[in-house]
């Protein structure tokens, strides 16, 4: 995870902005795949028996992995497709590598250093390199973004670590003045950055964090009725009134056009072979590209990956 922090570090704005746009990135991009690939490989070779011998909860995967498989051989774009699966792989050996060689607190403990790093990195190049650091000339102008493309990135990571510091802190640091800092930071380059997903998951982690502290003596049955009820009650009322929330909340209850977008994206999944999918990044091939401007002028981001 380490390994992983130096290029992710050059993987946005920063490196962009040194090397050339778009290009650079794409190459750092390549160099992050790869270095996802030779770090779950040296794992491995050095803890093969730990990952063995949790072979079969990984069956699971491997029936995932085998399903996408299929599914970009029957797709119109199965380059593209077995491009997504190969990423999607690597992810998850490292995820199986982390979980073979940590025990939960060392890789809690790993992921927020790397986090409270690269949010000092990057204001230190909002610090040092304002034009890159900070977004310019478009509607989120004024907003951090640090070293990485976008500000909601940056508010992202900014808000899972202090969430993450929040309630595992003592992990990181047995300084609770080091802690609290910490916490600061987090929450100002989250306030800065301004992304409403950020904000999002610093809330839904922090009431898991005082959930699971209220509810810890309690058994696990009673606790999931509690627990899901509210939960269900509010799914209900957000389904029902989401238009009404987002207003209050000052965004577009279309959420700047995507709602058409995903609607028309279903009724696209839904005309074609949907028991195995179009293939992973399909929204990235020239049909699908062909529909959606056929359908909206200027329809190129269509943020439908995951549909």
């Amino acid at each position: 995870m380490w390994l992983m922090t130096v290029p992710m570090f050059l993987s946005g704005s920063a490196f962009g902005f040194l090397y050339g746009g778009e290009g650079g990135e794409k190459t750092v991009f390549i160099f992050m795949r790869l270095a996802m690939a030779v770090v779950p490989l040296l794992f491995f070779a050095t803890h093969l028996r730990n990952a063995m011998n949790d072979s079969r909860r990984y069956l699971p995967l491997v029936a995932v992995i085998i399903y996408l498989a299929v599914a970009s051989a029957l797709s119109g774009i199965p380059f593209i497709a077995f491009k997504g699966v190969l990423h999607l792989l690597l992810s998850i050996l490292f995820g199986v590598a982390i979980a073979a060689c940590c025990t939960p607190d060392q890789a809690a403990r790993t992921l927020m250093q790397t986090l409270v790093l690269a949010l000092i990195v990057s204001i230190m190049w909002i610090g040092l390199v304002p034009e890159a650091g900070l977004h310019h000339g478009d509607e989120f102008d004024g907003q951090w973004r640090g070293v990485y493309v976008h500000k909601n990135t940056f508010g992202q990571l900014s808000g899972l670590c202090a969430a993450l510091l929040v309630s595992h802190g003592r992990l990181l640091s047995s300084n609770r003045l080091f802690v609290l800092c910490s916490i600061g930071v987090a929450l100002v380059c989250a306030a800065k950055a301004g992304s409403v997903s950020g904000y999002m998951i610093l809330g839904t982690a922090v009431a898991v964090t005082i959930g699971r502290r209220l509810l810890s003596g309690l058994p696990v049955s009673l606790a999931g009725v509690i627990v899901i009820g509210p939960i269900g009650l509010v799914g209900i009322v957000v389904l029902n009134f989401y238009k009404e929330i987002l207003t209050a909340m000052g965004r577009d209850p279309t959420l700047s056009g995507r709602t058409y977008v995903w609607e028309a994206s279903t009724d696209y999944i839904f005309s074609k072979n949907w028991v195995t999918g179009l293939g992973l990044n399909f929204s990235s091939g020239e049909e699908f590209g062909d529909y959606m401007k056929a359908i909206f002028h200027g329809a190129l981001d269509t943020h439908n990956g995951f549909l």
